[in-house]
């Protein structure tokens, strides 16, 4: 799906200068580049080549999936127009390296309202339990996310994680005894195989214990369906699984069981895409018993 990505020139601190990066409807933090040559791909998390054109007015757009980003690309130094050539795969440019695409998955329910730092960098802030937030861009390094209530600067939990150059990961918050803890999981960042879509699955529904997970094809019926992920037990997760892409529903059901705990809406999953899945009580209601919430992983 082709959108475009809004550039403008913006001088930074430091005298490298840099790209910010603007876009609806989600918020795009500004990622400081070293070359004026370059523009995001949001997909592989990294910079791809673009060609620029300083004597004359040139329009053009870049590929990126969902909506991350809409708009011309567009730079404002001297009224220049950027000409991007939109890529495959993740490239670097000269002088830049790859980043790293972090984000949050709040499934704990003993945690307050939290924000969520990686080093130095807020990545997520104000979320609560059954969140997953969207991508941030960071430097590749090792570094530590830290867990804090958002009243509070004093952290609660940290995890330690590599985030390894053009590679994504997930801050996984859950329950640990009365309190929380965090890890981190590396989410998957290369698509599936041709005409597949990848999901993985995150159990946390603790009250409703192992369940099974069905993806319901548009016109059948439960009957008909063969579960995806049997028997799969609370706290635990099942990792990236293929099957073919179309219109499901997603259906949640006790182990072994043929009533619903949860039956989500008809959703068209396209050839490429990659999910993640988490799977928590619902607090609030006895009907459906479960809430699911899905993650954008790639496309």
């Amino acid at each position: 799906m082709s959108k475009s990505l809004n550039l403008r020139w913006f001088a930074p601190e430091d005298a490298a200068g840099g790209l910010a990066f603007s876009g609806s409807p989600a918020a795009l933090s500004p990622v400081r580049v070293m070359r004026f040559r370059g523009f995001w791909d949001p997909v592989r998390g990294c910079l791809g080549n673009m060609k620029t054109n300083h004597d004359k007015e040139m329009t053009g757009s870049i590929q990126t999936i969902g909506n991350r980003a809409r708009g011309w690309a567009i730079a404002t130094a001297g009224l220049v127009t950027l000409s991007l050539a939109a890529l495959t795969g993740c490239q670097s440019v000269q002088g830049n390296s790859p980043v790293t695409m972090v984000r949050v998955i709040d499934a704990s329910y003993n945690a307050p309202t939290v924000n969520v730092d990686v080093g130095t960098t807020t990545i997520a802030a104000d979320i609560g339990e059954a969140t997953i937030t969207n991508y941030g861009f960071l430097a590749p390094e090792p570094s530590t996310a830290y867990i804090y209530p958002a009243t509070s600067r004093t952290p609660t939990a940290s995890a330690i994680g590599q985030f390894q150059a053009s590679q994504q990961y997930s801050v996984y918050l859950t329950d640990s005894g009365a309190g929380y803890a965090a890890t981190i999981l590396t989410d998957q960042a290369t698509a599936p195989p041709a005409g597949d879509i990848a999901v993985r699955f995150l159990q946390q529904a603790l009250a409703t214990g192992s369940v099974d997970i069905y993806f319901v094809p548009s016109g059948d019926t439960l009957a008909d369906a063969r579960p995806v992920v049997s028997n799969l037990a609370a706290k635990s997760i099942k990792g990236y699984i293929n099957f073919p892409a179309g219109t499901y529903s997603v259906v949640v059901t006790p182990a072994g069981a043929t009533k619903a705990s949860y039956t989500g809406t008809s959703i068209q999953f396209s050839a490429g895409q990659v999910r993640t899945m988490l799977i928590m009580d619902a607090q609030l209601t006895t009907n459906p018993p479960v809430n699911v919430v899905i993650g954008d992983d790639l496309n």
